[in-house]
């Protein structure tokens, strides 16, 4: 009796008994006949049962919102300038430290997170920054770059 061809009918009624069978083995797979079209069933590969990498950082969920707030209001004060002529290297810091955030949350990081992200970083800065420039300057600075470093990080 060939058990690797099952009729439809015969699959339907005793279907209880089919999924209990240890589809992961190596042997041939049960093949499911209708009037129409022959089915080969075959189990997906198990996923891995492994940790995922930590690189020493905790992964934050969407819902964790203080605590991604917390960080993003650490990394403007740590990218803050505290010299004069350092806003560009401090500022492009800081959007690199953000594309390291938004790839460890999985996630883009939303305007308004990236704004009050900017605005901490400026007013931490101010005192060193060049007073021919304005709040706009800056900011129009901060987007630019923005893009330049999502560029930078695709081609990694």
């Amino acid at each position: 009796m060939n058990l690797t061809r099952i009729d439809y009918d015969d699959f339907e009624a005793n279907r209880d008994l089919w999924s209990v069978t240890d589809l992961d083995s190596k042997g041939e797979r049960v093949t499911v006949l209708t009037k129409e079209h022959e089915f080969l069933f075959s189990p997906l590969p198990p996923l891995p049962r492994v940790s995922p990498e930590s690189h020493g950082f905790p992964v934050y969920p969407v819902s964790n919102s203080k605590e991604l707030e917390k960080e993003l209001a650490g990394l403007a004060q740590r990218n803050a300038c505290t010299a004069r002529d350092t806003a560009r290297k401090r500022r492009f810091q800081l959007l690199r430290d953000l594309a390291a955030l938004k790839k460890r949350i999985a996630r883009k990081l939303s305007p308004d997170e990236l704004i009050k992200t900017f605005s901490e970083w400026y007013c931490a800065s101010r005192p060193h920054l060049d007073p021919e420039k304005t709040r706009d300057d800056y900011f129009g600075s901060f987007f630019a770059e923005l893009g330049k470093v999502s560029r930078a990080d695709r081609r990694r």
